[in-house]
């Protein structure tokens, strides 16, 4: 079996599994979406334990978000806030760093800042998104994500010509971001017509959803170069890890909440609060 037959019997099985959950979570106990979340984090910030070449630094990187999800849940939920904006200037500025100098160098000190600042605010607001809306939204993001990843997949083997990033991810192309920027939005379109959603809505938000996952591939592999490892690890066969299949779920998850529920004073009430949950439901 080559690589791309697992990848997509990979996604296949975890996307069942998913759908599993929230069926088990609607049917037998709402915390179990919950505690699937927290599973995922946690596995998560393992793999990321792996790039700290200084196994203690490592060490104390991986117990506090385990204290922190174990011991007080609801810290993190009640300054959402405030992590979710922070999170979002370090995507934006970590993804100029990388278009502009394109060379993926990181000490333990700026690897343990970018782990906590980019995972535990994104999983945060997917433990929001659950419990206040529904998992539909988390299901309709990671969906929108695989076919951006996938469409710029082809799209890039096919006609990419022009290289973006050669030292942070060799394998991107201009031809194959410009293709899933066209084909997601789309696609996206296209199921929400036959599910009778908001057309409109689901275009827009595959418009958006696509280069903020762009953002989160190239951030992870700026991470992943940087010490010198192609995958987060081996336990998604055709993927490698949990980093590598949800990078760009991971940021979109960030901007999403910003987007959708960051009460921003009266701009925000007319542009961003509640915005993307009007234009999708």
């Amino acid at each position: 079996m080559n690589n791309l037959s697992k990848r997509v019997l990979s996604g296949l099985v975890l996307f069942s599994l998913l759908v599993l959950i929230i069926y088990a979570a609607s049917s037998i106990d709402s915390k179990i979406g919950v505690y699937a979340i927290a599973l995922i984090t946690l596995v998560i910030f393992w793999e990321f334990y792996q790039f700290f070449e200084k196994k203690v630094i490592g060490l104390v990187f991986l117990s506090i978000p385990i204290l922190s999800i174990t011991l007080i849940p609801n810290l993190l939920l009640d300054n959402i806030f405030y992590l979710i904006i922070i999170s979002c200037l370090t995507w934006v500025l970590m993804s100029i760093r990388i278009i502009i100098f394109d060379n993926p160098k990181m000490n333990n000190i700026e690897l343990f800042a970018l782990g906590y600042l980019l995972i535990l605010p994104a999983f945060t607001a997917a433990t929001w998104i659950y419990v206040n809306w529904n998992s539909s939204i988390l299901l309709l993001i990671i969906l929108g994500v695989s076919i951006a990843d996938t469409s710029a997949y082809f799209v890039g083997k096919r006609l990419g010509k022009t290289q973006l990033l050669a030292n942070t991810s060799p394998g991107k192309t201009l031809e194959g971001l410009i293709g899933a920027c066209i084909v997601t939005p789309i696609f996206l379109a296209l199921i929400a017509f036959f599910l009778d959603y908001q057309f409109i809505g689901f275009l827009i938000f595959g418009l958006i959803l696509t280069p903020i996952s762009f953002i989160g591939d190239i951030v992870f592999s700026y991470v992943k170069r940087s010490r010198n490892r192609k995958e987060s690890s081996n336990l998604i066969p055709g993927h490698g890890g949990f980093i590598d299949l949800l990078d760009g779920t991971i940021a979109v998850l960030t901007f999403f909440w910003m987007f959708a529920v960051a009460p921003t004073g009266r701009i925000g009430e007319i542009i961003y609060k509640n915005f993307l949950i009007y234009l999708i439901f």
